[in-house]
Formats: structure tokens, C-alpha cells, sequence
């Protein structure tokens, strides 16, 4: 009789971290949005874009935010003339992103990274075919830039952003780039 009494207090224990942790992600994934919308604010007031749409899907473990930018051609118009021609197409261009939301005490967990805070939050930008045949030609079949921001439980954090190492050299022109290690930065988000 004694074991079935401890399976029912474990079970009940099981349960209820459960709901605790059920509980503290869904806080944590409204805290994280607050500090997100907070960024996108920020984001939104920078003169060199325009904001085209925005959106925020939030879960119970994990949202999503996708955010489309255009270049403001009021700001950039006078300059246009100056650019070469093969940058121009670039003005008319959507730049667009989606942040992939973990939330929750340990927003890391589902790949083994157990720091603590209330999301983690991996961007991924959307490219073109074009776009991606041209970075490849630097980069290979790695990603040209990755993006990680950590917000800790008082809503600052760490931005994570690196780009890869790379060796380019066009025999035509004779412009040559090299990268020996890849370059990382690492700044606090806001509180």
C-alpha cells in the first residue's frame, strides 16, 4: 500500500512542476514581449527604414515576430545619384526577418542550454534566391549572419551576432576580402 501512496505523491509533484512551469513560461513570454515591442519601437524610430508590416503570434512556450523594413527613399533620395547602378535595385528592396521566441525559466531547454531568463530568441532573415547565390559565393553553405539575443528575467540581456569567416577573391576586378576567424559581437539589449 505504501508504494501506491508514493506513486500518487510523486505523480502529484510531477503535476505540479508542471504547472509551475507552465505557469512562469507563460509570464516569461509576456515579459518577453514587452521587451520586444520595446526593441521594435526603437527599431521603428531609426530614420533610415520604414516599417512595411509587423507582427507578433505569442504562445504558451514560444511566439514568433516578423518584421518587414523598406529604406526611406526621403532620406536617401538626394544620394541616389551618387550610387553605382547595380546598388540602386538595393533601395527598393524588403529586408525581412522573423525572431524565433523560446520562453520561460529555461527558454534553452529543448537544446540542452539550461542559463535561465525569460527568452531566447533566434532571428532568422528571409532572403531571396538571388540574394542567397550571391552571399554563397562568399560564405558557402553557412549562414551569413546568425543572430541570438538572450533576455535575462530583469529584460536586458546579450546580443549575440556573428558572421562567418570567409575568403573572396574576384580575378577581374582584383578585389580580394579575407576574414581569418569569424567575427562576433557581443552588446547588452535594453533593460
Amino acid at each position: 500500500m505504501l508504494p501506491k501512496r508514493q506513486l500518487i505523491i510523486a505523480g502529484a509533484a510531477i503535476g505540479g512542476l508542471f504547472v509551475l512551469y507552465a505557469g512562469s513560461s507563460y509570464w516569461a513570454g509576456v515579459k518577453a514581449e514587452d521587451t520586444l515591442q520595446e526593441q521594435y519601437r526603437m527599431l521603428a524610430g531609426v530614420p533610415l527604414f520604414k516599417v512595411k508590416s509587423h507582427s507578433y503570434e505569442r504562445g504558451w512556450f514560444s511566439s514568433s515576430e516578423t518584421t518587414e523594413l523598406v529604406f526611406n527613399r526621403h532620406l536617401s533620395g538626394p544620394y541616389e545619384n551618387m550610387l553605382p547602378d547595380n546598388m540602386k535595385p538595393l533601395l527598393n528592396a524588403t529586408i525581412k526577418f522573423t525572431n524565433h521566441i523560446q520562453h520561460g525559466p529555461l527558454p534553452g531547454l529543448g537544446s540542452f542550454d539550461f542559463r535561465p531568463g525569460r527568452a531566447l530568441v533566434r532571428t532568422e532573415f528571409a532572403m531571396s534566391d538571388a540574394t542567397r547565390k550571391t552571399l554563397k559565393t562568399f560564405f558557402g553553405d553557412k549562414e551569413p549572419i546568425t543572430i541570438v539575443n538572450r533576455i535575462g528575467f530583469g529584460g536586458g540581456g546579450l546580443l549575440d551576432v556573428s558572421v562567418p569567416a570567409f575568403d573572396y577573391e574576384e580575378a577581374l576586378s582584383g578585389v580580394k576580402m579575407k576574414t581569418v576567424a569569424e567575427r562576433r559581437v557581443d552588446t547588452a539589449t535594453i533593460s
